[in-house]
């Protein structure tokens, strides 16, 4: 009788840890689905309040004439430009070798600044460098584009910069092909294709 008593205490003892167990997870499974819930709709009204900002400064930014100068302030342009294009427009970064959107493309167009939407590069002038970044051998038209001493990185490089905005863009090396023997070397998170309808 002792033994079959120390059997079910041993039962009941189990159960009723088991039993903890589950309270403890369902309780803890709870406090995180309403974590998230109050971390999603803050955040959905951060969203909201940035995209009608977005609206604004777009607005601000389009209603400047194509001739004159942007000037913006960088947490203007972290509002409209994802976290890719700001790193490298706003920061001069640079993005990974061949694991971008116009290396390897060959749609016909023109390349625009990501930025502020001046006209920067004809796919007349891209070539395949070999470099795993879309490369040209001119800009579009004269004064398109800046060019200044960048030390930074440990080495002494060319930097290409929107003329009418100022945002990085890449850098420009003396390796090209005829007729200018130049390399325009862009990243792709400081371009938007404005596709023709040739292909």
């Amino acid at each position: 009788m002792i033994p079959r008593l120390t059997q079910l205490s041993r039962k009941n003892k189990k159960r009723r840890n088991g039993m903890a167990i589950l309270r403890v997870t369902i309780s803890v499974a709870l406090s995180v689905a309403l974590f998230a819930v109050v971390l999603l709709s803050s955040r959905s009204g951060v969203a909201k309040a940035d995209d009608t900002e977005a609206i604004r400064i777009r607005a601000k930014l389009n209603a400047i004439p194509a001739t004159e100068k942007v000037s913006l302030t960088n947490d203007e342009w972290g509002k409209i430009l994802s976290r890719g294009q700001f790193h490298v427009l706003r920061e001069a970064g640079t993005e990974l070798p061949f694991l971008n959107e116009y290396a390897n493309n060959h749609q016909k167009g023109i390349y625009v600044c990501a930025a502020c939407g001046i006209e920067l590069f004809s796919s007349e002038t891209k070539f395949d460098s070999g470099t795993g970044w879309p490369s040209f051998y001119a800009p579009i038209a004269e004064g398109k584009v800046t060019v200044s001493t960048d030390n930074s990185a440990g080495m002494t490089r060319d930097e290409v910069t929107c003329a009418r905005c100022g945002s990085h863009l890449g850098h420009v090396f003396n390796d090209g092909p005829a007729p200018t023997h130049l390399r325009y070397c862009m990243n792709s998170a400081a371009l938007k294709l404005k596709k023709t309808t040739e292909q």
